[in-house]
């Protein structure tokens, strides 16, 4: 849990994507198989309860699974920034996650990210992304950025005009919000 945060934090995320999935595949196969959250995990076969000493009741293994979640959606208290997305190309979601006042539905795969908020779509992309929303709320939206690979980031429910700020990334256009509350930002590989 510690190192995933890290590498969050520090703005690893091809690298926190990968160990959220892997976490969450150990999570699902001891799950699946023995019906069992457990407290170790062997290094090798990412076997679950296999030491007599085990418990298969613990709790700390959830965090595997809730790695998972937090990668598709978290609130980072380090950067004051929702953050939503992954770099990962899994096909994988979340609905009904609750954020303050908000219910979120997140979903992620090859061809991009889709984000509904309060049952309304919020956030849409064309490639996978890990979007950073600073200051929730506030006006312009001030977003940061990171993909691996070029696309189109389009932030719905806007007011007609608004605008929305990128704060870093290699974004090539940041517009105004169209008749229709619709900003589209598009975007190169942002590091």
């Amino acid at each position: 849990f510690i190192v995933y945060e890290g590498l969050k934090r520090y703005h690893c995320d091809a690298e926190a994507a990968a160990f959220a999935l892997k976490s969450l595949r150990m999570f699902e196969q001891n799950w699946v198989k023995n019906n069992a959250i457990c407290e170790n995990y062997n290094m090798f076969s990412g076997a679950g309860g296999d030491v007599w000493n085990s418990d298969t009741g613990y709790g700390w293994g959830a965090l595997l699974a809730g790695l998972a979640l937090q990668e598709l959606i978290d609130v980072e208290p380090w950067s004051h920034c929702l953050r939503v997305g992954t770099l990962s190309q899994q096909d994988w979601g979340v609905r009904a996650y609750r954020v303050g006042k908000d219910v979120y539905r997140v979903r992620t795969a090859y061809d991009g990210l889709r984000v509904e908020r309060n049952g309304a779509v919020w956030l849409t992309s064309s490639s996978p992304i890990v979007v950073r929303c600073e200051e929730f709320g506030a006006a312009p939206l001030r977003l940061k950025l990171h993909a691996d690979r070029p696309g189109v980031l389009r932030v719905h429910g806007l007011q007609a005009g608004a605008r929305i700020q990128i704060l870093d990334g290699a974004a090539r256009a940041a517009n105004a919000a169209d008749a229709q509350g619709v900003a589209t930002v598009n975007y190169d590989v942002i590091p």
